[in-house]
């Protein structure tokens, strides 16, 4: 058996490496104390019911997971994909961390501190989607058939997103009726970065539930998705290397005139909305929130040159949604002709 790299040698490996992953999606490893793990600890109590956050990519979803092998824990993001029979981890992406050993063998694999009771896990790229505007990579593994085959799902695309999961060992079903059956090929219909509408329902903002034991799948027709939001983005844009700020590239006409009142143009440089760095978004999550299906109300804060002094500096302004407009508290100088 090969041996767990150093720490330092995984240091070395995700500071050196163009996969490396940010601090919000990145593999955490952290040492155990041999102090602490000498300690005799009564083992938790199994739950029939636990909430894992995920994020939400198109209407694709990741976790976190936990993974325990000797003195080392991981903390990695794995894709939700119910359309795969075997869960996996991408031996690229796990080799950056230290793994090396041909083999996915785990002494504990745990989603939000519950154990699953698979230790053993296939090796294949995990990847099935890239998009090159990604700020972070993702993901470094799959959860598949094997797994969810366990649990009955509750997939909630409202922020925060989350999954709440109930052992199927537990749950006794009590339905006066059977929802229809899910076919493999409607899972990776739903299960898609790219994909936001199935069955003319909006998938970022609908939930549903999930049971692959029994093969069905049931929106919750309940909940009503906001009518706010836009087909489209409030504007065209790239992604401004290295710090990834936004170039504005041609404004929807229909909020062009609003725009240019604020001062906002095409060529104007973002910086950061709601007050986060834009270079923190993927592309998927900027569309949502210039869309409209994250908040009503957004602020933009855009590059405004610089001063007299030479300093750059920045301008707020912010859009409603729900009267599709641009506003802002600072004045707008006008220039003479």
């Amino acid at each position: 058996m090969q041996p767990i790299r150093n720490r330092n040698s995984f240091v070395s490996a995700v500071l050196t490496s163009m996969f490396a992953l940010t601090a919000a999606h990145a593999a955490e490893p952290t040492a155990s104390s041999s102090s602490v793990a000498t300690l005799a600890q009564a083992p938790a109590p199994v739950m029939d019911k636990f909430r894992t956050p995920a994020r939400l990519y198109g209407t694709a979803y990741s976790v976190k997971i936990k993974l325990k092998r000797g003195e080392f824990n991981w903390v990695v993001p794995v894709w939700i994909k119910p359309d795969q029979k075997t869960s996996s981890f991408d031996p690229a992406t796990m080799g950056l961390m230290g793994w090396a050993e041909p083999k996915f063998n785990f002494d504990e694999v745990s989603l939000s501190g519950e154990k699953l009771a698979k230790l053993r896990y296939a090796s294949q790229k995990s990847e099935w989607a890239y998009f090159p505007d990604y700020a972070k990579s993702c993901c470094v593994g799959v959860i598949g058939q094997d797994v969810l085959k366990g649990f009955q799902i509750y997939f909630d695309p409202r922020p925060p997103a989350h999954l709440e999961w109930t052992r199927l060992s537990s749950f006794e079903q009590n339905r006066s009726s059977r929802p229809k059956k899910i076919s493999e090929s409607d899972l990776r219909g739903i299960f898609n970065v790219q994909g936001t509408i199935f069955q003319e329902r909006d998938l970022t903002a609908i939930p549903y539930t999930l049971n692959l034991e029994e093969n069905w799948l049931e929106f919750d027709d309940k909940v009503v998705p906001p009518k706010t939001f836009r087909a489209s983005t409030l504007f065209q844009y790239e992604f401004l290397p290295p710090a990834r700020n936004v170039q504005v590239h041609g404004i929807s006409g229909d909020v062009s005139a609003s725009a240019a009142k604020v001062g906002l143009k095409s060529g104007a440089t973002l910086i950061a909305i709601n007050g986060d760095p834009i270079g923190k978004l993927d592309r998927l999550e900027l569309d949502q929130i210039l869309k409209g299906k994250k908040k009503d109300l957004i602020t933009i804060t855009m590059n405004a040159g610089k001063d007299a002094g030479g300093k750059t500096t920045s301008k707020d302004v912010t859009f409603d949604f729900k009267k599709n407009t641009f506003s802002t508290t600072e004045p707008v100088p006008s220039h003479p002709r």
